[in-house]
């Protein structure tokens, strides 16, 4: 999809289908099925939301078979490589610019899938604490029961 075999402007419409997950440079990728797009033409890509069940499962297994190098983009990561502004990829998530930059200033430079380990592993971090606070009450209690102080 780097090099298509086609002269600039031929097509009224392009379409890919799940190629992109197979390519490093998606931008490099988009820019040519433009290139050979007629200027005011359609270009449609359909490719494997990062943010979805199936791409967070696939990520998660051991054995990814076809998937093995896949570069899984979210629809915001797409079009920030096309140099979409970022007021309007915003908007159509539907967040604030605000959200926006606490999402920056919270998760940096990290991938999707990272940032959603970090939150899985706040949760467990959450929880593992309350269950040491539970057993040093209960481990307190235990001791003035063994003194007889109760």
């Amino acid at each position: 999809m780097l090099h298509l075999p086609f002269r600039d402007n031929c097509f009224d419409k392009v379409v890919s289908v799940t190629a992109l997950e197979f390519i490093e440079d998606a931008n490099r990728a988009v820019s040519e099925l433009f290139r050979v797009t007629h200027p005011g033409g359609l270009v449609i890509v359909a490719t494997l939301n990062s943010l979805s069940p199936w791409a967070t499962r696939r990520k998660a297994r051991i054995d990814r078979g076809l998937f093995e190098n896949a570069f899984f983009r979210s629809p915001a990561e797409i079009m920030l490589s096309q140099g979409t502004t970022l007021a309007l990829i915003c908007k159509k998530i539907g967040v604030t610019d605000q959200t926006y930059y606490r999402w920056r200033k919270e998760y940096g430079g990290m991938r999707v899938d990272q940032a959603r380990r970090l939150k899985e592993l706040e949760q467990e971090n959450t929880r593992l604490k309350k269950v040491v606070a539970e057993f040093a009450l209960d481990n307190a209690i235990l001791k003035e029961a063994a003194r007889g102080n109760f």
